[in-house]
């Protein structure tokens, strides 16, 4: 409440032209950001949806073009006993979707047990990819788990360990072909900076919502 009555509203009440200009609106949403990053991420998508229109287009085409006009879904899945996990992916293949995430983080040995049967159900031309939340903080056994997922063919590993902690994740790189993906232990440019240069990551799940907008 306190952020919209005192950077929201004002704003948006006075609307100055000032704020259709790049630096000044990127200013303004990180002022909201650091603090509502959801709310920063609803207003930016707000004024890009105005500005498309205002200009009668869609905002893809005001923003260079869109660069494909399919995208393959990706549908996520929480490990429970294995007749529930079993009946969800199979309602999602059902819904035709060929990429899945699987929410795991129940134990090294059960994850790599319940992907093999995954694995087995889906067939082999589903993509699969795992997120363990920062579950884990043995790099050792993360990275015997990695090389079951590696042999079955998981595609990604997204936040195997705590968050932020560069250094086992780059320890986790080192053991593992399998690559490593990194979402809520990016929140800023200054994280992303810090995790290449640590070279802690092999891709980035990026979240809107969660970092403030396109603009930011």
């Amino acid at each position: 409440a306190s952020v919209l009555a005192k950077r929201v509203l004002p704003v948006l009440q006075a609307m100055s032209p000032a704020y259709e200009e790049p630096l000044a609106r990127r200013e303004w949403l990180s002022s909201i950001a650091a603090t509502a990053p959801s709310l920063a991420h609803a207003l930016d998508s707000a004024l890009y949806d105005l500005w498309g229109k205002q200009s009668d287009a869609p905002v893809a085409s005001l923003l260079g073009g869109a660069r494909r006009s399919r995208i393959q879904v990706t549908e996520q899945v929480f490990i429970h006993d294995w007749e529930t996990t079993a009946a969800k992916v199979a309602a999602i293949l059902g819904r035709g979707t060929r990429r899945i995430k699987v929410k795991i983080g129940m134990g090294c040995e059960r994850d790599a047990l319940m992907m093999r049967h995954i694995r087995d159900l889906v067939g082999p031309d589903v993509s699969l990819q795992v997120d363990a939340n920062h579950a884990y903080r043995d790099v050792a056994q993360v990275a015997a788990l990695c090389h079951h997922l590696e042999a079955i063919g998981v595609e990604a590993f997204e936040e195997p360990l705590a968050v932020r902690d560069w250094a086992s994740l780059r320890a986790l790189r080192a053991e593992t072909r399998l690559p490593i993906m990194l979402d809520e232990s990016i929140l800023c440019e200054d994280d992303l900076s810090q995790a290449i240069a640590a070279q802690a990551l092999d891709a980035l799940n990026i979240k809107l919502a969660r970092v403030g907008g396109l603009t930011l």
